[in-house]
């Protein structure tokens, strides 16, 4: 079950954050050229990962769960939690008020909430590759309840510079920041 679970939390979140950038590839276009590492990048090179990156999301989402391919996603999934690591955490700002991956911030939340966010994903990637080596594979059945019980989880991890922006907000209304 173990390794149904995360392999289920790391499809589920790569799943949501590949259907939110396929709604909008302009906009994540965009975000993808407001990162200092990427910034210096051809358009054209801004445009192709515009498109791949939420085709290789979705892909993984949907073989990280299959017995024959959990191997090869799990490393593909791993490799893009740390891209995703490396461009935010070489980027030069300090908040980001979009990262392009998953909703539209209201307003700037400290970049440490991003970084948190794709090294969890990125931990949860290499659970799911080590796991994939050590445990057979879980079965239709359990995949399901698994992704069932994963997907608020992902949500909650999704939302995690939002929720972290709300709590800076009440903390400045309290007067304690």
């Amino acid at each position: 079950m173990a390794v149904a679970l995360v392999s289920a939390f790391v499809a589920v979140s790569l799943g949501l954050s590949a259907a939110f950038k396929f709604q909008d590839l302009e906009d994540f276009r965009r975000a993808i050229e407001s990162y200092s590492l990427l910034a210096r990048l051809p358009a054209a090179s801004t445009v192709f990962l515009s498109v791949l990156i939420p085709v290789v999301e979705a892909a993984v989402a949907l073989t990280l769960m299959l017995p024959g391919l959990n191997r090869a996603s799990a490393t593909a999934a791993l490799m893009l939690g740390v891209g995703f690591v490396v461009v935010i955490g070489s980027d030069s700002r300090r908040a980001i008020g979009h990262c392009g991956c998953w909703g539209v911030a209201s307003m700037e939340a400290p970049k440490l909430l991003y970084l948190l966010r794709s090294t969890v994903l990125l931990g949860f990637a290499a659970a799911a590759l080590g796991l994939a080596f050590e445990s057979p594979a879980a079965g239709f059945g359990t995949d399901v309840v698994a992704l069932g019980l994963a997907a608020p989880l992902a949500l909650l991890l999704l939302e995690l510079p939002t929720i972290g922006q709300i709590v800076v907000l009440q903390r400045l209304s309290r007067g304690e920041a």
